[in-house]
């Protein structure tokens, strides 16, 4: 069995005017088998499968450990919803 992080974060939709309105989007994540720390990690890798309709989070959560297999291990394995979730 692998990791696997799932989490929504709210986000302003303008950066330039962060107590605006926001969105919500949700993030899943396989982290790497590397500690953040270590020499050989190498970050994440952000998968997005297109459109219409692709989720990233759908993604992750049911190939996330094989995309993880793929690209090694020294990558975390991130997928998110390009069309949010909700406005706020």
């Amino acid at each position: 069995m692998y990791q696997l992080n799932h989490e929504w974060h709210q986000v302003p939709l303008n950066y330039s005017e962060p107590n605006g309105k926001s969105a919500v989007i949700a993030l899943a994540r396989v982290p790497s088998a590397l500690p953040p720390d270590s020499p050989s990690y190498r970050g994440p890798i952000l998968f997005n499968p297109g459109g219409p309709g692709g989720s990233g989070v759908e993604l992750v959560l049911i190939a996330g450990y094989l995309l993880s297999t793929v690209v090694g291990p020294q990558f975390d394995v991130v997928g998110f919803d390009p069309r949010g979730g909700l406005l706020i």
